[in-house]
């Protein structure tokens, strides 16, 4: 009977050291390896469209996480010459998204509206129709200084 008892004792000392073992292994390599992604799952920034008075930009960007997904396209506007970055807030919420995308289909009419067409089998998830500029947004200025650009979209 007490050989029993060492013997239940020991394999549950050797589970112990090996658990032990686990998780420091676990915390010293493999969570750093497991938490990159297996594929590139990035945003890319694919085109970019200055508006007339050379104020703003149509910054494109595609998302394709596999090569099993159809990629999704991304539309903000942005002020002049901001660099593409995800953490940066000017690429916080996005104008337009949809799966389909061709780079003749989105263009200025002028310096406060843009045109956005796409074919009327195609989804969009998400469209926001206009755009206010944070910079002349806040607490002490008047609406009627809000730096305002529409968006249209048009199916073909």
């Amino acid at each position: 009977m007490i050989n029993t008892f060492k013997i239940i004792r020991n394999i549950f000392a050797i589970i112990g050291l090996i658990s032990c073992i686990l998780i420091a292994a676990y915390f010293l390599f493999l969570k750093s390896f497991l938490e990159k992604p297996l594929f590139d799952n990035k945003d890319i920034e694919v085109y970019r469209l200055s508006s007339p008075n050379k104020e703003y930009d149509l910054v494109i960007t595609k998302y394709e996480p596999t090569s099993f997904t159809t990629p999704v396209y991304n539309v903000f506007i942005v002020p002049l010459g901001t660099i593409y970055s995800e953490k940066s807030d000017n690429f916080k919420f996005e104008n337009y998204r949809s799966p389909c995308w061709n780079n003749n289909d989105i263009f200025w009419e002028n310096n406060d509206k843009v045109i956005i067409k796409r074919q009327s089998d195609c989804r969009v998830y998400n469209f926001i129709s206009e755009y206010y500029d944070p910079r002349y947004c806040g607490e002490n200025k008047r609406y009627e200084d809000y730096r305002k650009i529409n968006l249209e979209l048009i199916n073909y």
